[in-house]
């Protein structure tokens, strides 16, 4: 993937899936790193977004996982993943009524997603 970015280093597809391999390795900082390139190249990948914003929340940077998790559900309202997060960077906080209706509206989308 480094090569891949290295031939072509505007392509924020590169960036995204080596941040998909950080985080699932655990290195947060190398994550960040590229979700931030990717969002800076993509301002409108509200899937950047949500995974910085679960990457911050492990970290326990809250306060930033909640302006991801925002921001994510701004650019894509209907996605449940980013409400979870936020949810849960809530409740970390002690706001558990915002915590409570992110994770109703979480349940609610997952529901409606999912095949009759």
């Amino acid at each position: 993937l480094s090569k891949y970015i290295e031939m072509v280093p505007d392509d924020p597809d590169g960036y995204y899936s080596r941040a998909s391999v950080f985080i699932d390795i655990d290195e947060s900082k190398k994550a960040l790193e590229d979700l931030s390139t990717v969002i800076r190249l993509a301002p409108k990948d509200a899937a950047a977004y949500t995974n910085r914003g679960l990457v911050y929340l492990r970290a326990g940077d809250y306060s930033r996982s909640i302006e991801d998790s925002t921001t994510a559900i701004r650019l894509e309202p209907k996605d449940p993943v980013p409400y979870g997060n936020r949810a849960l960077a809530y409740e970390a906080l002690g706001d558990q009524k915002r915590a409570e209706g992110d994770r109703k509206k979480a349940e609610a989308l997952e529901k409606a997603a999912k095949p009759k």
